[in-house]
């Protein structure tokens, strides 16, 4: 046996905001063999509203709630495009200008995306909402509270940034994402990565998704095997190999539960550096060869997801 580089490893590393490579974060950086999907309540919603005759969505909230990923998700299932040219059109044609068409449908209603509010400047903002009303295109609007009540309320914003503003303060009141089916607004800060339910929330996906696989099989003849603290964490969470790993899940997911219930707002973005975190404690492979062939003291306790 050798000592083996997982790249799988080395993905989860960059999702680390401590690490200089921690691009992985970001959905506009991600590359389609490291992405993560994740079918969540806010993507079945846009999706049906879309589909049902949605003039407008805002999906608003915190950053690291996955805006910019709702976006991807859905130039892939309404326009058709394929992960890599959905990720091209977030970065090139999602300025609340461009009109996305579909892949091979001219008949299918187009999508204009607000990618990011803060890159717009607030008269230019206002006014192009102002013609998303009009337009026949589907706008979706990526914006956090404060800058989208700034664009409403400001100067140039005329009768349809007041409709929009008037329907954004009510869902506050009435929780409700739409009352006409025309205006829609998701509010992301109202999403759990925890859920209700043990074993089917955000949190538990992202485990499984990067416990499971052949995405270890690298690791299987790697002579730093037996003393890797990663794996052994990957062993310890991977619900499939068995029902304590299933129990150590379920409990973390109820301390985030808890967190969500106290008024914590945890994002995805949060989320996935936690898993990264509990499964890698930081590590890369070459560290761990590295702590191998130097230390003769047990030295893994501390890199254990529960220490």
């Amino acid at each position: 046996m050798s000592e083996k580089i997982n790249k799988h490893v080395s993905r989860l590393n960059r999702f680390l905001p401590f690490s200089a490579e921690h691009d992985q974060i970001y959905e506009e950086y991600q590359q389609s063999e490291d992405s993560l999907s994740i079918e969540t309540a806010a993507l079945k919603y846009l999706e049906r509203a879309v589909a049902e005759g949605a003039k407008i969505v805002i999906l608003t909230g915190d950053a690291g709630h996955g805006k910019t990923y709702l976006c991807r998700r859905l130039i892939e299932t309404h326009l058709g495009y394929n992960e890599d040219e959905a990720r091209r059109l977030i970065n090139t044609k999602c300025d609340g200008e461009t009109s996305i068409p579909a892949k091979g449908d001219p008949t299918r209603r187009r999508l204009r995306i607000f990618k990011d509010f803060s890159e717009l400047q607030i008269p230019v903002a206002a006014s192009r909402l102002e013609s998303a009303l009009a337009n026949e295109a589907v706008s979706i609007v990526c914006a956090n509270e404060g800058r989208l009540r700034v664009v409403l309320k400001s100067e140039e914003a005329g009768s349809g940034c007041e409709e929009l503003f008037r329907r954004f303060e009510q869902s506050f009141i009435d929780g409700l994402a739409s009352t006409d089916g025309r205006i829609h607004v998701i509010n992301l800060n109202n999403q759990s990565v925890a859920g209700d339910r043990t074993g089917t929330s955000i949190f538990a996906d992202a485990i499984r998704h990067w416990t499971s696989g052949t995405r270890w099989r690298a690791c299987e003849d790697c002579s730093s095997r037996r003393e890797c603290p990663i794996i052994n964490n990957r062993m310890l969470l991977a619900s499939a190999s068995s029902e304590e790993a299933a129990i150590r899940v379920s409990r973390a997911e109820l301390l985030i539960r808890s967190l969500e219930r106290v008024g914590a707002v945890v994002t995805i973005r949060d989320t996935l550096m936690l898993v990264a975190y509990m499964l890698t404690g930081g590590l890369t492979c070459s560290d761990v060869h590295g702590q191998v062939r130097t230390r003769r003291n047990p030295w893994q306790a501390q890199y254990a997801f529960y220490n």
